[in-house]
């Protein structure tokens, strides 16, 4: 039987955590949904699927000084020790 390597966490994939003591962790995609490939990644670094907020409006100013709303979607994961 061959062990499974597993797949190196991206950086920009990394979950921060919210609170150390209620091991809640967040990611934050500017960049659309999580692809089944990212969740996969993530599970089998031990981090698993709590709930999501979506379109998540938030303001933000550009190098001119202008300011934008832009959207993003908030996953919230707890982490199990592998």
């Amino acid at each position: 039987m061959t062990e499974e390597k597993l797949p190196q966490m991206p950086t920009y994939l990394q979950p921060h955590s919210l609170n150390e003591e209620d091991g809640m962790y967040e990611y934050i995609s500017e960049d659309g949904p999580l692809t089944v490939k990212e969740l996969k990644i993530l599970n089998q670094h031990g981090y698993v699927y709590e709930s999501e907020v979506n379109e998540v409006e938030f303001d933000y100013q550009d190098e001119d000084g202008a300011w934008h709303t832009g959207y993003q979607d908030c996953y919230y994961f707890t982490r199990i020790k592998l």
